[in-house]
């Protein structure tokens, strides 16, 4: 499984935090809790 810290920790540490960035990082959690839902129901 993916690290879903990984890409916001980059984002933090560069210091190039832009809204897009920040969105799809969100986006990126937001499905991968969702599929993890989904696993376990399965």
């Amino acid at each position: 499984m993916q690290n879903p810290v990984g890409p916001l920790r980059i984002l933090v540490f560069d210091g190039q935090v832009d809204d897009a960035g920040v969105s799809a990082c969100l986006s990126n959690l937001q499905a991968i809790l969702i599929n993890q839902r989904g696993a376990e129901r399965a």
